[in-house]
């Protein structure tokens, strides 16, 4: 049997840099041929450019029976969430979030949502959620399970740190060894806010280094 084609993938919420490195990505990543993506930088237009909701068949790369990729760029995602499922009725979302807490995930599943994945996952956790999807699967990433796992829990070991939420990702991020650089990146944030972030980690650890920093993470 000739596999389906991927769908079409619309980004929303992203700015440009994020956007086109996450077409760059898709466009060198399976499935092959590659899936086509386009780019609305706001619920508005994308809704502008939505196809007229219609009767389709749910395999096909066709726009209107795509997934929607929502990025922190838009504002009240659950709204937004449920909005673009009656605009886009065949289509599938996945949130793409800096927001990690269990309380964020579920409010976007509740909207309407089809997958869950934090802003700092690799890109291959992002190619495995699109095919997941195009499989009419539920695609939650590995931190997203944790954090719903966690919420089950007595005491979530996050509260073991007095950090943000963004400093708890740079945090992770440090603890696994990227340059400052490549945290930028991956957050998608300029490298001067995530010095900003790394001095905050530091005073309020009360550590002065990076080797102390995931000494004292491992202890917890």
């Amino acid at each position: 049997m000739t596999p389906a084609s991927p769908r079409h993938l619309t980004l929303i919420g992203f700015d440009d840099d994020a956007s086109e490195r996450i077409r760059r990505f898709l466009a060198c990543a399976p499935p092959a041929p590659p899936r086509p993506v386009s780019f609305s930088p706001t619920p508005v237009e994308a809704r502008r450019t939505s196809q007229p909701r219609r009767p389709t068949r749910s395999h096909g790369s066709g726009e209107g029976e795509g997934i929607v990729l929502v990025g922190d760029g838009v504002t009240s995602t659950p709204g937004e969430i449920a909005r673009t499922r009656r605009d886009r009725a065949t289509a599938k979302v996945l949130v793409v979030s800096n927001r990690v807490s269990a309380s964020s995930i579920l409010a976007a599943l509740r909207a309407g949502a089809d997958g869950y994945l934090e802003a700092t996952a690799p890109y291959h956790q992002l190619v495995a959620a699109l095919e997941a999807i195009d499989r009419g699967e539920v695609a939650l990433s590995p931190l997203a399970v944790r954090r719903l796992v966690e919420s089950l829990a007595p005491r979530r070991p996050s509260t073991a740190f007095p950090l943000s939420d963004r400093e708890w990702q740079v945090a992770e991020l440090l603890v696994e060894g990227l340059r400052y650089r490549d945290i930028a990146a991956r957050l998608f944030i300029s490298l001067e806010t995530v010095r900003t972030h790394v001095r905050r980690i530091y005073r309020k650890l009360a550590v002065r280094s990076r080797a102390e920093l995931v000494a004292r993470w491992i202890r917890v």
